[in-house]
């Protein structure tokens, strides 16, 4: 019974605590950012060394990725405000900011300030007494003795009461709490919180990159300006610690979504007009393309063919194969032709050789001719292979190109023909002829040595099986079309492509 209601007890405790633990402003909250209240680096500053929609005053130095209020050197005083007045109830701002020194004790300290108007310098932590608004205080001295700073304060003012440097300022203390926020490993974050009229304000210690933030203080029922100005400021005294500001990030917040403003509505008669002069202007440019037309010819090919896109290499690279098969084909031819009228002419000179050598040298002559024969001719045939399949392809861009538009055209296999497996083809056939030369040159030195023991018989018989200029032309031709083709069919595929995108 007693471990029955212990565990009751636990959970009831745990629910009230939570309870009180919830954000008193219930509901949603809805942010936007605020550019023109903002700052951070890098980058921080323009051309003029100063920082966009903000104004430094006194020994504050802006650079490109913090803004210095003061050195580390005594009396010095320094600010930086937003020139923007801000109009809102409910805001929220994260500083990221740095104070450092040599010293275990520092000073003097600095302020995050929201206030009805920009300050001016003064004994403040270097801006000017009895303001109206917020001053977040960053004290660092301790001077009045009560070993509680540094310190983290809250002071509010309506414009009649006087800080209080000997006592802290604790003549006018909202709230407080103690942190240490000198000569930390990271910068040191606060995150400032104004809605529906509660301020609460986190910390983060800069013991990490990332921030964690806790709970500093807070307090209800703060009556704030509607309008103001955010700044910061720092100053220094008989000690003094280098006060930087990293990072100053402003959001307004809402209860209810952001309304996005629509851009404003022309009235019917400045469309009218604006029509009209694009109207005219694109019938002027239209007359300038023609008569610059008309003065440069040589300039009417299409804009395509100003740069080499990848399918005009591809066709390049084709062309090129295509023209090393025709070469390879002619040195075929040539030197089958040479070979053909060296046994010729031996046979001529009248030497008889013995009738056993000839017999032998007729059927090797014979068979190795007709080998080579039978290994043309199939690359002939591959290549009329090849031609039907790009003519294939050749009638299907045709019959897309009169297919009426609405209609999809209809796809065939070898209207898909790709440019790599072509050009893999072509290559397989430059090294089929290549491995015929070699017998060609295999075949052309056993003549060479056995030259004189040719019969004129043998002769006739190599010339008729030689390859003739007739299928040397034909191939080129075929060879032709093909790179024709070829051409033709990338070109539609790069035109179907760039219409995908529109």
């Amino acid at each position: 019974m007693f471990i029955r209601w212990t565990l009751a007890l636990g959970l009831a405790v745990t629910f009230i605590c939570r309870a009180f633990s919830q954000d008193p402003a219930q509901g949603q909250v809805f942010t936007r950012f605020e550019y023109k209240h903002s700052f951070k680096g890098p980058h921080l500053v323009d051309r003029k060394n100063r920082v966009p929609f903000w104004t430094s005053l006194g020994n504050a130095l802006p650079s490109s990725d913090q803004v210095r209020l003061t050195p580390s050197i005594r009396s010095m005083k320094g600010s930086i405000w937003n020139n923007v007045t801000f109009e809102g109830d409910n805001w929220e701002v994260e500083v990221t900011l740095r104070v450092s020194g040599r010293g275990s004790v520092g000073g003097d300290g600095m302020a995050i300030w929201f206030r009805d108007q920009l300050g001016e310098e003064g004994p403040v932590f270097g801006v000017s007494d009895k303001w109206v608004g917020m001053g977040l205080i960053l004290d660092s001295f301790d001077n009045d003795g009560g070993m509680d700073n540094p310190m983290v304060s809250v002071i509010l003012n309506d414009g009649t009461k006087m800080y209080d440097h000997n006592s802290d300022g604790r003549t006018n203390l909202h709230s407080q709490c103690r942190r240490d926020f000198r000569n930390r490993p990271h910068p040191v974050r606060l995150r400032i919180r104004y809605y529906q009229r509660e301020l609460k304000v986190e910390y983060d210690h800069g013991n990490s990159a990332e921030p964690v933030y806790e709970l500093c203080l807070m307090s209800s029922d703060v009556q704030l300006p509607r309008t103001g100005v955010f700044g910061v400021s720092a100053a220094t005294g008989g000690l003094a610690d280098d006060h930087d500001v990293l990072r100053f990030l402003t959001w307004t917040l809402s209860p209810t979504a952001f309304a996005h403003a629509e851009a404003p509505s022309m009235k019917k008669e400045e469309v009218d007009k604006a029509q009209d002069m694009y109207d005219t202007y694109s019938e002027s440019l239209e007359k300038q393309k023609l008569e610059f037309r008309k003065s440069h010819p040589e300039s009417l090919l299409p804009d395509d063919f100003a740069f080499e896109s990848p399918y005009d290499r591809s066709v390049r690279q084709i062309l090129s194969g295509i023209t090393d098969v025709v070469e390879l084909t002619k040195n075929l031819h040539t030197a089958v032709t040479s070979g053909a009228v060296q046994a010729r002419g031996s046979s001529n000179n009248g030497q008889a050789p013995p009738a056993p050598n000839v017999v032998g040298l007729d059927a090797m002559i014979s068979q190795s001719l007709s080998r080579l024969t039978q290994d043309v001719q199939q690359v002939l045939k591959r290549n009329q292979e090849e031609t039907n399949l790009i003519l294939r392809a050749h009638g299907d861009s045709i019959r897309r190109l009169q297919a009426p538009s609405g209609v999809p055209p209809p796809v065939g296999v070898a209207g898909q023909a790709d440019v790599s497996q072509l050009s893999g083809d072509l290559s397989a056939i430059r090294s089929d002829i290549q491995g015929q030369q070699r017998q060609v040159q295999a075949v052309l030195a056993k003549l060479t040595s056995l030259a004189d023991n040719q019969p004129r018989g043998a002769a006739a018989e190599v010339d008729q099986q030689c390859v003739s200029y007739t299928t040397v032309a034909i191939v080129a031709v075929v060879e032709a079309l093909i790179a024709i083709v070829v051409i033709f069919v990338q070109k539609k595929k790069a035109a179907a492509a760039e219409k995908k995108f529109f």
